[in-house]
């Protein structure tokens, strides 16, 4: 299989493409900025194990403060983008809504 690369404005050569090639799996151990959240929840979810209501609600149970889980959910998407994942990055990007879903009833129900 082949690529199409635009070359010179509107030319287009191939570019061999490597279908062996797997994107390297996220490791949610080493996540920048995630101490003390629970690693587990955010791979589970990313792989589709448990569903992003799950993920979240052991975050929420689990996270010593909110700003750990936005934290650790924001490098665990970067790192599945990175890692070229997008099916992980779909669901933990659905987690992601309801997480910010979650903090805006929060902040309205305080007012």
């Amino acid at each position: 299989m082949s690529v199409l690369a635009p070359a010179n404005n509107a030319i287009a050569e191939e570019i061999p493409f490597d279908e062996s090639m797997e994107p390297e799996p996220v490791n949610f151990a080493v996540v920048n900025g995630s101490n003390g959240v629970p690693q587990e929840a955010l791979r589970r979810c990313a792989a589709g194990e448990i569903t992003p209501e799950s993920a979240l609600s052991q975050l929420l149970s689990r996270a010593p403060a909110e700003h750990d889980i936005d934290n650790a959910l924001g490098a665990a998407i970067w790192d599945a983008l990175e890692s070229r994942q997008s099916s992980s990055v779909g669901r933990l990007a659905d987690l992601q809504k309801l997480w910010n879903r979650r903090r805006l009833h929060c902040k309205l129900d305080s007012l």
